[in-house]
């Protein structure tokens, strides 16, 4: 449905009272009907929504890698003669 705003005055749509700088919604062309008091918004179509994310990888997709054990110290040479 068309949307007019109102520019000057008071307009009474459908029951409602709209004073200016309100958004009036009609069927009718108000421009053409009140010259002067109304400018007809314009609006670009917008997408009802945005595209979901994709979802996460699957957990057996996940390469998971484990640190080696440290390394145990080198045992000492005995000692000779002593």
């Amino acid at each position: 449905m068309p949307k007019f705003k109102v520019v000057i005055g008071t307009h009474i749509e459908d029951g409602v009272s709209y004073t200016k700088d309100q958004i009036v919604k009609s069927e009718k062309d108000l421009t053409k009907l009140f010259p002067g008091k109304f400018t007809k918004l314009e609006y670009a179509p917008v997408d009802p929504e945005p595209e979901a994310p994709a979802p996460a990888a699957p957990a057996a997709a996940v390469k998971h890698t484990t640190m080696p054990a440290a390394a145990k110290p080198a045992a000492k040479p005995a000692s000779k003669g002593r």
